[in-house]
C-alpha cells in the first residue's frame, strides 16, 4: 500500500496563430498569436522565414513552411505557411502614344490584366492590350489565381502638335514644316 505521489504542472497551449498563412516570393506575412511572450520559428527557412520577435514572415522560394509560436514552456501551436510563385516577367512594348495601343503578354497563364490608372492607360482584363488615354505612366499589373502580380510601367506618350507649314511644294524646291512640340 505504499504510494509515492508527484506534483505534474500541466501548460496550457498558445492560442491559435492567426494572419494571412499565403505570400508570394519577395514578399511578407504577418502572423500574430494574442498569448504574449512566445518567439516564432520557421521549419523551412530556405521557404520562409520568420522574426522570433516579430511574427513577419518574408517568402524566399516556392513551397510550404509549417511555422511555430514557442511558449517558454515549450507549449507551441503551428500554422503551415504557403509560398506562392510569381507569374512570368510581363513582356511587350512599355510604351504608347496616346490614342494607341500596345499588347502586353505573360507566359504564366490564367491570369488577369489591370491598371494603376485608368485615367492614364486601360488595359484589357483578359487580352493585355493596352490603351494610352493621357500623357503620364501607369503600372499594369497581371494578376494569377493565387494572388501573386507581376508589374510593369507602361509610359503613355503624348502627341506632338499638327504639322504646320506648306502643304505642297514644287520638285526640286523645299518647304519649311514646323511643329510647336
Amino acid at each position: 500500500g505504499c504510494i509515492a505521489t508527484r506534483v505534474e504542472t500541466v501548460n496550457p497551449l498558445p492560442a491559435a496563430i492567426t494572419g494571412t498563412a499565403y505570400v508570394c516570393i519577395g514578399n511578407t506575412t504577418t502572423l500574430s498569436d494574442a498569448t504574449p511572450g512566445g518567439t516564432w520559428a520557421s521549419g523551412s527557412p530556405a521557404v520562409a522565414t520568420i522574426g522570433a520577435t516579430s511574427g513577419i514572415v518574408y517568402a524566399v522560394s516556392s513551397g510550404t513552411s509549417v511555422v511555430s509560436y514557442i511558449l517558454p514552456t515549450s507549449c507551441q501551436v503551428t500554422t503551415l505557411v504557403t509560398v506562392n510563385p510569381l507569374p512570368a516577367a510581363i513582356a511587350g512594348t512599355l510604351a504608347v502614344c496616346t490614342g494607341a495601343t500596345t499588347g502586353l503578354t505573360d507566359a504564366t497563364g490564367a491570369g488577369t490584366w489591370s491598371s494603376s490608372s485608368v485615367l492614364t492607360a486601360g488595359v484589357g482584363s483578359l487580352t493585355g492590350i493596352v490603351n494610352g488615354i493621357t500623357a503620364g505612366v501607369a503600372s499594369i499589373s497581371y494578376t494569377v489565381p493565387s494572388g501573386c502580380s507581376a508589374v510593369k510601367s507602361v509610359t503613355v506618350m503624348g502627341l506632338p502638335a499638327p504639322i504646320s507649314g506648306a502643304l505642297s511644294v514644287c520638285a526640286d524646291a523645299s518647304a519649311l514644316l514646323t511643329d510647336t512640340v
